[in-house]
């Protein structure tokens, strides 16, 4: 039997057998992210973090569901990078 993944073993540790379970923002705050929509230019979205907190800022502008993709994104940055020495800001480049 294969090992899950990091995500898998997440989505399993918080009993989320579902796609349609999968709540965004209770995962991003259960792993210590705040998620705020906002304007930004030049990027859909982008994460600040230190330590074990993290805030992720999606583009305001942006469809629902490129928000909620955008919001994914930058917690598998911090799922892999947090901790990292020097790793400060991911942004996520804009699809314009």
């Amino acid at each position: 039997m294969k090992r899950p993944t990091r995500a898998e073993g997440l989505l399993q540790s918080l009993g989320i057998d579902d796609p349609r379970d999968i709540d965004l923002e209770a995962i991003a705050w259960h792993v210590g992210a705040k998620i705020k929509i906002r304007p930004l230019v030049n990027c859909e979205a982008r994460i600040i973090g230190l330590d074990d907190k993290a805030i992720i800022s999606v583009n305001a502008a942006s469809p629902p569901e490129r928000r909620r993709f955008s919001i994914g994104h930058e917690l598998g940055h911090w799922a892999h990078h947090r901790g990292s020495p020097g790793w400060m800001v991911w942004n996520s480049p804009s699809s314009a």
